[in-house]
């Protein structure tokens, strides 16, 4: 997983966190080779028919989740809809539904997952800035989720 790892902090494209590298499904290309075969071999055992929106590439363990956003092009903060995960080593799946849950996960700073070249990159930018400088992202635990979001741009307390 070391290997993996490194790839991942050496990406020029995707959103960095501590635990996986996310990133839009229009940015595949743009990946180092070697994540990419990582991506072909969990993709081709998913039994994904459908491109995802995002994909999350584990940097601790060896997981390529495949996300479905509802409108991520049109939608601030689109709300997570389905997630496949692939072990990629023993090849096990695991589909999840998230599309009737009540406060489901949502997406932040989307610039940061697509490349520069994106069509609505600029957008992506322009509206993060906007939510950074009213202050929205101090508590990222509470904005993850649909109701979280909400208090946190009412507003608000916990």
């Amino acid at each position: 997983m070391h290997r993996i790892d490194l790839l991942c902090k050496r990406s020029t494209v995707g959103k960095l966190l501590p635990d996986a590298l996310y990133i839009h499904s229009s940015a595949i290309d743009k990946l180092d080779f070697k994540l990419q075969v990582i991506l072909c071999a969990a993709w081709s055992h998913s039994y994904v028919n459908e491109n995802p929106t995002i994909i999350k590439i584990s940097r601790k363990q060896p997981v390529v989740s495949f996300l479905y956003y509802d409108g991520f092009d049109i939608i601030d903060h689109p709300p997570l809809l389905k997630s496949i995960v692939v072990d990629y080593r023993d090849l096990n799946t695991k589909v999840l539904d998230f599309s009737k849950r009540t406060n489901r996960p949502i997406l932040h700073r989307k610039e940061t997952m697509v490349a520069e070249d994106y069509p609505l990159y600029k957008s992506f930018v322009k509206t993060t800035k906007k939510e950074e400088a009213a202050g929205f992202y101090k508590d990222t635990k509470r904005i993850g989720t649909e109701k979280g979001w909400a208090k946190t741009i009412k507003g608000e307390t916990v």
